[in-house]
């Protein structure tokens, strides 16, 4: 029994620590896409992270805003809208967030597994720290537009931690389409 208590504790004490790495430094991403490139900065001893747009040609600044901190970015083949994911939780309510490259259009969504929208999907958090919602290794991005307007995103959901790769009918990638209503 002592055994047991000592290997869960110590199983414990390394998850925490694990989580604590993570959330350590500065992360950078960096698209491109249709004459647009995006930067993401996000810096865990401040606490704070934005996105940058820039016209590719010319350098020239299109948009400087704040963000939540972004595990994937995606660029609209256009350059026009940014999208992105964020697989986070801790001391960030927003994981989902997509920017037009005039600014003029913003969206932010709170992501979490127990959505009626994920309940066919493999969607799985930390209890803290993390919601595993998309397919980090192909997330297969697509936005709809309509009249000038992002309306949907529609992306890979995560496949079962078990799936080497597509192949059975359990490991085939699930699309999951988020509508973006205020």
């Amino acid at each position: 029994m002592r055994t047991l208590f000592a290997i869960m504790l110590c199983s414990l004490s390394a998850a925490v620590l694990a989580d604590r790495v993570a959330y350590q430094g500065v992360r950078d991403i960096r698209v491109e896409a249709g004459g647009t490139v995006a930067e993401h900065h996000h810096d865990w001893r401040t606490r704070e992270a934005n996105v940058r747009l820039s016209d590719r040609a010319s350098g020239t600044e299109l948009l400087r805003t704040g963000s939540p901190p972004l595990t994937l970015l995606w660029l609209s083949p256009d350059g026009r809208f940014l999208v992105g994911f964020s697989e986070i939780l801790i001391a960030n309510p927003t994981q989902l967030f997509v920017v037009s490259r005039d600014g003029s259009q913003a969206y932010r969504e709170r992501v979490r597994c127990n959505d009626r929208r994920f309940a066919q999907t493999n969607c799985g958090e930390t209890v803290t720290n993390f919601v595993h919602w998309y397919n980090a290794a192909d997330p297969s991005i697509e936005l709809s537009v309509s009249e000038g307007r992002p309306v949907a995103v529609s992306f890979n959901a995560p496949l079962p931690i078990d799936c080497p790769g597509a192949g059975a009918e359990r490991c085939r990638s699930r699309r999951v389409t988020l509508p973006l209503s205020e």
